[in-house]
């Protein structure tokens, strides 16, 4: 077993030389430089520090991935934790939200009914007024109508009774010029001819 050092990669490593019975040869050995003695003991522990240096390199990025990875995992867990806060925020949100909408709206349905009902009310107040209305107008004709026809009437009866009592005091002056066409008296012939005279004055139609 011999260390050899490698110009290229600026490192020892360790190797076998195979013997005359072998057909190939280590390919690093062209570029090694064979070291024994007490130069092995140094380069031994050259290479014990170079380890222990990238042992404590790779620690140390070790321990640095694994502190990121903590607060990742931590910031993850976090926003977990702010989403679960949101989802729960927003599910009381949208739920105030639909019991207010769904309270609206059942007030809003129960004043539509309302004013519903109100409106089916008046109509039928309007009907029955107008309804009312008709009748009295109805009414207030029919009476007019008769009021119109018993004045008629009363008109027709007074023309008839005065007709009538034209033709009886014409009868009562004809039974009266004969009456006193019978008289011999000549003063009282001349009263009753006064008397004839004024009534004639007084009633032409008669006469």
């Amino acid at each position: 077993l011999k260390l050899y050092f490698s110009s290229d990669q600026g490192c020892f490593w360790r190797g076998t030389v195979m013997g005359k019975r072998g057909k190939k040869k280590n390919k690093e050995e062209k570029i090694g430089v064979d070291i024994t003695g007490k130069d092995l003991n140094i380069r031994l522990e050259m290479e014990k520090a170079t380890l222990e240096r990238l042992r404590l390199q790779k620690e140390k990025e070790a321990d640095q991935a694994f502190r990121e990875a903590s607060e990742m995992r931590q910031k993850t867990k976090e926003m977990e934790a702010d989403l679960e806060r949101e989802k729960k925020t927003t599910f009381a949100v949208t739920a105030d939200m639909a019991r207010q909408y769904k309270a609206l709206q059942e007030d809003l349905i129960h004043k539509i009914n309302s004013l519903e009902t109100t409106l089916t009310e008046q109509r039928e107040e309007l009907d029955l007024a107008q309804h009312e209305l008709t009748e009295l107008i109805k009414e207030k004709d029919e009476e007019m109508a008769y009021r119109d026809e018993t004045i008629a009437q009363l008109k027709k009866r007074i023309e008839e009774m005065s007709a009538e009592f034209v033709d009886m005091l014409k009868s009562t002056t004809t039974l009266m010029k004969e009456h006193l066409a019978t008289i011999d008296d000549s003063e009282d012939g001349d009263k009753n001819n006064n008397y004839l005279d004024k009534m004639k004055e007084n009633n032409p139609a008669i006469w």
